[in-house]
């Protein structure tokens, strides 16, 4: 047995001791959460200027994608003279080139759907939200190509026989629009679904860019 004071003064370290532990367990504690809470910071961080990079780069394949086809139609006129004078085999041709020169946005579109399965872990939903805009914009420009060069093709085949091919003007103007674009941007459907949707996204992720 220790004297009365040896023996408080040896519960008192145990204590103290205990305490010790406590406080370094609670200080590992705050450590680790506050790392976690700063790689979590940084992770969102890194997406969200993943998305907006990408938003821009989709954007930027559009105005490329457009410029090539302008430069491949001035080539054709060039080589077939009139637009309409193309043979059913060339226009084909032709819509086969189109839809290759498409492939960078397509493969932008891929790249958005695995940031989304991402994004959805780690930010809101409605933060990415805005990327549908990039999806439909795709979509009605592959519509669009798929549906002017396919009338295209198919009067070059009713000419070649002799018959005559009734198709809607309008509706070709429009398809022809969204394809090539217009010289005013307000009327450009697909530049302008780009533009809403880039700048809804830098608008809801401005908070994990700051």
């Amino acid at each position: 047995m220790f004297p009365p004071f040896q023996q408080w003064f040896v519960e008192l370290m145990d204590v103290l001791s205990n305490i010790a532990i406590i406080i370094t367990m609670v200080i590992a504690i705050i450590g680790l959460l506050r790392w976690r809470f700063e790689l979590f910071g940084r992770k969102k961080f890194d997406l969200s200027q993943k998305i907006i990079l990408l938003a821009y780069e989709f954007r930027d394949q559009l105005l490329l994608f457009r410029e090539k086809i302008a430069w491949f139609e001035g080539r054709m006129f060039q080589l077939e003279g009139k637009r309409i004078s193309h043979s059913e085999e060339i226009l084909k041709r032709e819509m086969s080139d189109i839809f290759r020169f498409l492939q960078p946005l397509i493969d932008s579109k891929n790249k958005f759907h695995a940031l989304k399965w991402e994004a959805n872990i780690i930010l809101y939903p409605e933060d990415i939200n805005p990327i549908q805009h990039f999806e439909d914009a795709l979509d009605k420009l592959r519509k669009a190509v798929q549906h002017y060069y396919s009338q295209q093709i198919t009067q070059a085949r009713t000419s070649q026989a002799g018959r005559s091919c009734p198709f809607p003007e309008n509706q070709m103007e429009e398809w022809c629009h969204i394809v090539f674009g217009k010289n005013d941007n307000e009327d450009d459907q697909v530049l302008t679904m780009i533009e809403q949707g880039l700048e809804e996204l830098k608008e809801g992720l401005k908070k994990y860019l700051q």
